[in-house]
């Protein structure tokens, strides 16, 4: 019986570890953040949405996000669509850095989930490109 419950345990740690891909290490506000990339929506999000469903996952299968509309106008001047998406979204823009050196923006939302201002841009691009 115990080892059948070992066996079950670790089937189990390993179907939820198995939905992550590699593990990044970027500092935000001072604090370093583990992220990885979530295998089935191929989306770089804080570890911790592996574990549960998230608010960063949720938004990318959401019709919130089918219905975002950028204009050229609102990207006058050179900003970032990836980051009036995220806006547009309702979520908080945070910046981030990594153990390399190399910066990057997060999408995080009420839940405190953080998905990659790029992976959001990806799906959305696909979304609209599906439509």
């Amino acid at each position: 019986m115990k080892i059948l419950l070992v066996f079950l345990f670790c089937s189990i740690a390993s179907i939820q570890a198995g939905s992550c891909e590699g593990k990044y290490r970027f500092k935000i506000q001072g604090k370093d953040k583990i992220f990885c990339i979530e295998k089935e929506m191929k989306s770089l999000v804080n570890i911790e949405c592996t574990k549960k469903k998230c608010d960063s996952l949720k938004i990318l299968s959401s019709p919130k996000l089918k219905n975002v509309r950028l204009s050229t106008s609102e990207l006058a001047g050179g900003k970032n669509p990836s980051t009036l998406l995220c806006k547009k979204i309702n979520g908080q823009l945070i910046f981030a850095k990594s153990e390399f050196g190399h910066e990057q923006f997060f999408c995080q939302f009420k839940d405190k989930s953080m998905i990659s201002t790029n992976s959001l841009m990806v799906k959305y691009e696909d979304i609209k490109a599906n439509q």
